[in-house]
C-alpha cells in the first residue's frame, strides 16, 4: 500500500529526528565548528570558510563563504532509517538555526574515525541549549 505524505509532514519529521540526537559543538573559531553526536562521539558535522571568488564588491563580512561538510555514514544512516537520502539544503537551513552559522553550501565526505576525545575538548557546548 503506498500513502502520500506532504512535504512540510516530511520536513517535520526529518526535524524531530535531527533534534533527537545529544549534539555537541566545539567551535574552533568563528570560521569553523565541529558537531558531534554526543560525548564521546563520531563527528556528524562540521564547517569551514573559503574565500568568496566573487567577493570584489562586497563588504568584509561577505568575502568568506561557509560550507557544511556532512558525514557520509550520518547520510547512511538517515537513508536506512527513512528511505531516502538527506535534503542537503534542508539540512543546512536546520544546520543553520540550531548552531547559529551562516553556510551557504555542502560537501559530503567520508570521516575516518574523527571521533572525540577527552583531551580536545575543552570548548565544548551542548548543543541542546
Amino acid at each position: 500500500m503506498k500513502f502520500l505524505i506532504k512535504e512540510s509532514r516530511i520536513n517535520s519529521l526529518v526535524e524531530k529526528f535531527l533534534n533527537s540526537f545529544d549534539w555537541k559543538v566545539w567551535n574552533y573559531s568563528d570560521d569553523e565548528v565541529s558537531v558531534y553526536d554526543g560525548y564521546p562521539g563520531k563527528r556528524v558535522f562540521y564547517t569551514s570558510a573559503v574565500d568568496n571568488p566573487s567577493h570584489r564588491y562586497r563588504t568584509d563580512n561577505d568575502k568568506k563563504e561557509y560550507i557544511l561538510h556532512i558525514s557520509d555514514s550520518f547520510d547512511q544512516k538517515f537513508k536506512g532509517f527513512f528511505g531516502f537520502g538527506t535534503d542537503p539544503w534542508f539540512l543546512i537551513k536546520w544546520f543553520n538555526e540550531k548552531f547559529n552559522n551562516n553556510c551557504v553550501t555542502f560537501r559530503y565526505e567520508f570521516f575516518s574515525n574523527d571521533t572525540s576525545g577527552d583531551e580536545e575538548f575543552y570548548g565544548y557546548e551542548d548543543g541542546n541549549e
